[in-house]
């Protein structure tokens, strides 16, 4: 199928491939100003031409990551590294074994004041010996993305809004603005990044004025883009997965506190899945927003074929609906993910831009077969959006950017649908997980947010990070299940693990078992010592060569023996240095301590 795709995609490619940069000559799309301003003549054709407007916000991949090889546009298929040597781009896998750092650090660092040569010293950039931050796709590894390339529009001056990860840039999608986030949120609730990421979540600030640093709860108050429309009476909605489930961080308006804590929350909110079921049924609002979960996101370590077949079908979806005729669909992905690109981000109104990331405008009304060299950031889809339904702009940054409608030919007649049969994944990209082992230097508990951090040996001593769900439990060698409180640090943990989606060197599990923990130990004991007042006795455990276990106790046990096997409730007070004893409960084997006590017995 993969194969396929490829033909296709060579196919159009026949046709040679076009490029438009600025304004549009004669005969091509509407001219338009940094202003944005437009002619009635000029909305009068938008309004009659464009009914539906879809933002597919994919996740962390650089231009030159997708499209460095594709032809005619401005792309890399070598990268000067830190050393100053210029290398090849070596092939990214279908999937990563973990996550690059992408963070905003890593962002200015790879940036290197325009430099754009330390994206290999990024935390992750090295897996299994290669350097994967300097790689990037062949058009087999993805020929749906090159098929809508070839046969639309591909922007290849398009740039993430904000140096740094997929929180602010979201933002930028929704609000115009990242409120001088420059990261993402820390301390969080799981798979939670906005108003309900808990008491103890935080994000960091930068004035871009005073270069002051402020951390801050990530829900913020400002008139979006939602709110234009709403006041516009023009219908809009944002799918994204529901509450705490995979992919949910990247749903953006739960950081804005009037629409989280709002009403529209519940009726414009809306989970992913929903997105085909409404495309096919011609009942899309005129403005959509999409994310998905982390499988379908492309966000390493997660397969690209899997996540681009996902895309695929959302677009299906489109274009084989009602609405075809009048929509446009922009693919794009929020943040570079740690991943090379050559082209230095410009600056805009004092504001340094992100990396660059693909961009490819798909409607009956692109240019076919062109590669678009305007400069556009994600500032530049609000713009459009402004534009077509008559909306002031949200601040002087949309205000003033290029507007994505210089992709299109309102005048032309119109492209036909690029319908993309379901891609066949090989069967390994569903199962991504790494396995994790080492010892646990620290245990997080709490009722928002539940961690284990691991002196991993798997991944050369670094600190791993293991998430929970709030109801996470941990498997003994036994088979049974325990609570995460009774992992200590220092004891023996394995975990079956995938990179998580915001920083690199964390990861997401839900299957951890704890070698030094063993469950219902059940063996006669020899009462060594009682300390009445702490309420726990000492045993000899499995004979005179047996390890010596502390047992905690309560004061009233609730079964036991005394002479003649007679069974009778009793008090800690009637054991005593010296009874035989069976015990039933959860023992750490490496601190020879019990953790909880199910049964006390005493032996008569």
């Amino acid at each position: 199928m993969r194969k396929n795709l490829a033909v296709l995609a060579a196919l159009l490619m026949t046709a040679g491939v076009a490029a438009v940069s600025g304004a549009a000559t004669a005969g091509g799309p509407l001219v338009v100003h940094a202003s944005g301003g437009l002619s009635s003549a000029e909305l009068q054709l938008l309004d009659s031409k464009i009914q539906h407007i879809v933002i597919i916000d994919k996740e962390n991949h650089s231009f030159d990551n997708l499209f460095g090889r594709f032809p005619g546009a401005a792309g890399a298929t070598t990268g000067r590294t830190s050393t100053g040597k210029v290398i090849p781009l070596g092939h990214t896998p279908d999937h990563l074994l973990l996550d690059v750092d992408h963070s905003g650090a890593a962002a200015l660092r790879a940036v290197d004041n325009g430099h754009m040569d330390r994206f290999n010293q990024l935390s992750g950039a090295i897996q299994d010996g290669k350097d994967l931050a300097m790689s990037q796709y062949t058009q087999a590894d993805i020929p749906g993305y090159w098929a809508y390339a070839h046969a639309f529009t591909l922007d290849d001056h398009f740039f993430s809004s904000v140096v740094g990860p997929s929180f602010p840039n979201h933002l930028v999608t929704v609000a115009g603005t990242a409120f001088n986030v420059t990261d993402n949120p820390v301390n969080t609730s799981f798979n939670a990044w906005g108003c309900d990421s808990g008491p103890y979540a935080e994000v960091r600030t930068q004035d871009p004025s005073t270069g002051k640093v402020r951390f801050v709860k990530p829900c913020f108050n400002a008139t979006t883009l939602p709110d234009l429309l709403d006041q516009a009476s023009v219908p809009w909605k944002y799918f994204a997965p529901s509450q705490y489930a995979s992919g949910y961080i990247w749903s953006a308006l739960d950081a804005i506190n009037h629409i989280r804590n709002g009403p529209e929350w519940a009726s414009n909110v809306v989970n992913t899945s929903q997105f085909a079921t409404d495309a096919q049924a011609g009942t899309l609002p005129a403005v959509s927003w999409l994310v998905t979960n982390t499988a379908n996101s492309d966000h390493p370590p997660n397969s690209i074929c899997v996540g681009e077949s996902w895309t695929e079908q959302q677009i299906d979806a489109v274009m084989n609906g009602p609405d075809w005729s009048n929509t446009v669909i922009i693919l794009t992905w929020d943040d570079f993910g740690g991943f090379y690109d050559h082209m230095a981000p410009p600056t805009v109104n004092g504001t340094l831009l992100g990396p660059r990331v693909p961009t490819i405008i798909i409607s009956p009304y692109s240019r076919a077969g062109v590669v678009d060299h305007t400069e556009y950031s994600f500032d530049s889809v609000l713009r459009f959006i402004e534009q077509r339904f008559n909306l002031p702009p949200l601040n002087t940054e949309d205000g003033a950017a290029n507007s994505i409608l210089n992709g299109l030919n309102l005048s032309q007649t119109p492209l036909a649908p690029v319908v993309i049969p379901p891609q066949q994944c090989p069967a390994g990209d569903y199962h991504i997980a790494s396995q994790l082992y080492g010892k646990v230097s620290k245990v997080v508990n709490r009722h928002d947010l539940n961690q284990i951090i691991l002196k991993s040996t798997t991944k050369g001593g670094a600190q791993e990070l293991l998430f929970g769900s709030p109801t996470i439990k941990v498997n003994t060698p036994q088979g049974s299940m325990l609570p995460l409180g009774d992992v200590l640090p220092g004891d023996f943990m394995v975990a079956n693990a995938i990179a998580s989606p915001d920083l690199a060197g964390d990861y997401q599990t839900k299957l951890v078992m704890d070698q030094s923990t063993q469950t219902e130990v059940n063996s006669p004991a020899k009462v060594l010592h009682v300390w009445r007042n702490a309420g726990r006795v000492q045993v000899r455990l499995g004979g005179p060569a047996g390890a010596l276990f502390g047992v905690p106790l309560p004061q009233l046990l609730p079964a036991g023996g005394g002479g003649g096997g007679q069974i009778r409730s009793y008090a800690i007070a009637d054991v005593r240095k010296g009874d035989t004893v069976a015990i039933t409960g959860i023992a750490n084997t490496r601190v020879h301590r019990f953790l909880e006590v199910k049964r006390f017995r005493v032996r008569g």
